[in-house]
């Protein structure tokens, strides 16, 4: 294991908090405050990660290994996380420093979130398409058919993708239980969504603020992602952290030394 990205004190007796709703705001004050402080490297890691994840998405093979290796760039974007969060400046390539460390259970991790997405995908198509032949529908004939759709069945499809926005925040802080609390891939999994349904109210603030804050970054041309878009990624490390683990002192110890020498 590289101890220039990380040295890691793991408390074996894991357990999730019980957190308030004003807990929310903390996590995004704190990834707001280190992406003030180190905002060329976090922009730039970004940029980078969205290159990575526009190439990957090009044709069904990749976009199949793209499910595989986004859980080891998030794992990446908790390392840099955890040295700013140190005070030390992240490194861009901290990005791919999970490849080195825990490729292989993140990408079980990213295996099984692919299957839960591809069957979700297909249960929502079942809902809004049952007794159709899709594929015979014309442009306007396919119009007319969502227009017919009962209100209940909008209801029903929002209330489902609300639940799968839930769930894939909890996916999001898996690489921070296998990264620095060494838990196995099932085991994550088990915590994560745990902690999350633990802590449904915090959670469910997160996703309407998240909402809010997108509307408003969208708005000047879509610029205002170039801010917020990272500080969502650096967000999910404070999330686990404030789930999981005591203050970041007593728990991650950057190595300092090597980092101001690097």
């Amino acid at each position: 294991m590289d101890m220039h990205d990380k040295d890691i004190v793991i408390d074996n007796t894991l357990e999730s908090r019980k957190l308030l709703n004003g807990d929310t705001l903390q996590w995004l004050r704190a990834a707001f405050k280190q992406f003030k402080a180190f905002p060329f490297v976090w922009i730039t890691l970004t940029l980078v990660y969205l290159c990575v994840y526009l190439i990957l998405i090009q044709n069904n093979f990749l976009a199949f290994l793209g499910i595989l290796i986004t859980p080891v760039l998030n794992g990446g974007v908790f390392i840099a996380a955890a040295t700013g969060d140190r005070g030390v400046t992240p490194r861009v390539e901290q990005l791919f420093s999970a490849f080195k460390t825990d490729a292989v259970k993140l990408m079980i991790t990213g295996a099984v979130w692919g299957l839960i997405s591809v069957i979700f995908q297909q249960f929502i198509y079942a809902i809004i398409f049952y007794g159709v032949t899709s594929e015979s529908l014309t442009a306007e004939q396919l119009i007319a058919h969502l227009q017919s759709l009962p209100p209940t069945t909008g209801i029903l499809i929002l209330g489902l993708v609300w639940v799968y926005i839930f769930f894939s925040i909890a996916y999001n802080i898996i690489p921070g239980l296998i990264i620095f609390n060494r838990l196995t891939p099932t085991a994550a999994y088990r915590f994560a969504f745990s902690a999350c349904l633990n802590n449904w109210q915090p959670i469910m603030l997160y996703m309407l603020l998240l909402i809010a804050l997108g509307l408003g970054a969208s708005l000047p041309l879509l610029l205002g992602w170039i801010v917020l878009l990272p500080i969502i990624m650096i967000t999910n490390f404070y999330i686990w952290r404030e789930l999981f683990t005591l203050p970041l002192p007593h728990t991650i110890v950057i190595d300092q030394h090597k980092a101001d020498n690097s």
